[in-house]
This record gives structure tokens, C-alpha cells and sequence, in this order.
């Protein structure tokens, strides 16, 4: 396949496309690999891509001709090329450059479709002899980040071989999982210029990745909704440690108004000091990716009754009252959920 890298150069109010480095000639395909049709449009496309970004006509000629001799050294007949390029100059189709807004992405069906509108007019009738075309140029701080969600077919992946490493083998050149789940385990964001770590990472070398992926497929069957966030953990509160049983658990959430975390923090730094009678506090995070301003405060208590008592006894603390005005305008919203831990729940 013929590549050429075209590197767009300003000379005062005059856009040139000069400089093009042809890839070397063992680079390219062998010639019978090429269809008719192709070897058509390659020096077609490229003679109408230099006219849509060359404004000096003796700076696109010197161009269209160094790419000529290219063509015909790798056997292309010049008859063809002249062709080609003669259909190109005779296009009269001139590109509007402009940069990319979600609200244009339709910008050229709309034009199409409106092209009757203009040639019907003798005012219009004269002003583009085709249809015009647009093309979006996307600015330097606009970055997408591309997820696939989609497992391939299961009875395409799994097998009852077994390896040292995991129990799926990745013998295929093109493998249906791993292309799926990225091989870093980190990845880079561009406008940040910050490294994020990719949790739950696994590829076929995983230990057990069969059992695994089975798992999570079965589980998909069972849910009605999933909410994912990455959560980073208060410097103020106890570490967390896992608990014998039996207990409960209640985790508190809440969505704060943006801003208000340092403050959120600051007073729940006093207020810890007065819910550690009973061991009852065990893990409390804020939200770093995901929904923002969202913070779960986790307690463990024995039973509903121990629950009860814990808190009435926080109110005769003198400071939790103070520490409660100070956050309830910081909330706009709460949630309480009490459960119960499973039984292969590390911690009970």
C-alpha cells in the first residue's frame, strides 16, 4: 500500500503542501496484490487530497509530479496517472476547513440535501458546480477515550486445555480476549498529563481466567444496574481492618455541593474523635473518578441495637452537635443502606 506523509507548511497567507517522503520501495505491496479499481484510486485520492490543501498551483504541480514518479516506479502505467490527475483538476469540489463542533457532524447532509435549493436560483445556480464538502479540523485539546464493553462469544474463547500461567492459552496471533482487555495496567491521559492505574486488570495469562470470565458472565445475568467509582480513602480515618463477626454494616453516602470537600474533611476530622467508643467506624472514601462530591462513610456495629445505642451516645459527646450543624448545609443529598456481609466476604 502506496503511504505518503504530507506535512503542511504556512508561508504568509498561503497554505502549501510540499514536503512528502515516499516510504521505501520494499515497503510496499507487490503490484498483483493490488485490484484495478485500487491502483485507479490511489492516484486519485492522492491528486485530489494535495489539490484540497495546496493553494499554489506551480507548488501542487511540483508536487503532483514527485508523486508521479513514484507511482511509476512501482509499475503503475503513466497513462493511468495522467488520467487520474486530469479527473482531479477538473473537480471543482472545494473543501470548507472549519473546526469540529458536535452540533456540525450533520453540516454535510444538510448541504446535500439543500444543493437543489441552489441550483433552482439563477442568483445560486453558479456557486459550487457540485455539492460542497466540509471538513472538520479538531482542535489540539480535544482527547477520546474509547471503551469496549463487549465480550466476545464465550464458546469462542474457552477451552478445557490447560496452561502453567493461566487456564485459557493465548496460541492465536489475533486472541478474542485480549484485545478486548488492555496489556497495560495503567494508562495515560493526555490533558491531564497524569498516569492512571486500570484496576481489575487480566489477559489470558491470568491465573484462572477461564473460572474468572465465567463468573462475570453469569453474574451480568443477575443484575439490574451497576454503579463503578474510584474512590481514594480520608487520611483522618482508622485504617481499615477486618472484623469477626457477626455484624452489620451501614454504609452512609453522601453528595456534597462542589466545593465543599476540604470543609467536609476539615470537620469530620474533629467529629471522628467522638464515634470511636465502639470500634464502630471502618472505612470512609471520597470519589476521584466517577461521580464527583459523593463520600461513603462505612460503620461496622453488632446489631440494629448496638447501632442505636452507638449514636444516641455520640449526642451526649459534647462537640458532635457543633461538628453536625458545621456539615448538614455541606449535604445535598444522603442515602443509608444496613447489610449484611456474605459468607466469603473477608471481612464479617
Amino acid at each position: 500500500m502506496l503511504e505518503i506523509w504530507i506535512k503542511p507548511c504556512i508561508s504568509g497567507d498561503t497554505r502549501v503542501v510540499l514536503q512528502a517522503s515516499i516510504l521505501p520501495k520494499n515497503n510496499f505491496h507487490k503490484i498483483s496484490s493490488h485490484p484495478s479499481c485500487t491502483k485507479k484510486s490511489l492516484p486519485y485520492s492522492l491528486a485530489i487530497r494535495a489539490k484540497h490543501t495546496c493553494s499554489d498551483s506551480a507548488d501542487l504541480t511540483q508536487y503532483w509530479n514527485k508523486f508521479s514518479l513514484a507511482f511509476q516506479e512501482r509499475g503503475y502505467p503513466s497513462t493511468l496517472i495522467d488520467t487520474q490527475i486530469s479527473i482531479a483538476i477538473s473537480s471543482d469540489d472545494i473543501p470548507f476547513i472549519t473546526k469540529y463542533h458536535p452540533g456540525l457532524q450533520r453540516i454535510n447532509t444538510i448541504l446535500k440535501n439543500g444543493y437543489n435549493f441552489l441550483t433552482s436560483s439563477t442568483q445560486t445556480q453558479n456557486l459550487f458546480g457540485s455539492p460542497p464538502r466540509i471538513s472538520f479540523k479538531q482542535p489540539s485539546n480535544l482527547h477520546n477515550l474509547l471503551v469496549h464493553p463487549k465480550l466476545p462469544d464465550p464458546n469462542k474463547m474457552f477451552t478445557s486445555i490447560n496452561t502453567e500461567k493461566g487456564s485459557h492459552p493465548c496460541i492465536e496471533q489475533r486472541c478474542n480476549t485480549c484485545k478486548i482487555h488492555s496489556p497495560s495496567k495503567t494508562f495515560n491521559r493526555k490533558n491531564t498529563k497524569k498516569q492512571y492505574p486500570i484496576q481489575d486488570h487480566y489477559d489470558c495469562h491470568t491465573s484462572n481466567f477461564n473460572e474468572f470470565l465465567k463468573q462475570q458472565l453469569e453474574r451480568g445475568k443477575l443484575l439490574r444496574s451497576r454503579h463503578l467509582q474510584y474512590l481514594l480513602s480520608f487520611s483522618y480515618w482508622p485504617p481499615v481492618v477486618a472484623r469477626e463477626g457477626p455484624n452489620i454494616y451501614e454504609i452512609r453516602s453522601y453528595r456534597l455541593k462542589p466545593g465543599t470537600m476540604i470543609e467536609w474533611g476539615n470537620n469530620w476530622a474533629r467529629a471522628i474523635n467522638y464515634r470511636r467508643n465502639n470500634d464502630e467506624p471502618f472505612a470512609a472514601f471520597f470519589s476521584q473518578i466517577g461521580r464527583l462530591y459523593n463520600v461513603h462513610h462505612i460503620w461496622c456495629y453488632k446489631d440494629l441495637q448496638a447501632r442505636k445505642e452507638t449514636r444516641e451516645s455520640a449526642w451526649r459527646s459534647p462537640g458532635w452537635d457543633e461538628c453536625v450543624a458545621y456539615t448538614v448545609p455541606l449535604i445535598r443529598e444522603m442515602h443509608s443502606r444496613v447489610l449484611h456481609p456474605t459468607s466469603f466476604s473477608p471481612t464479617q
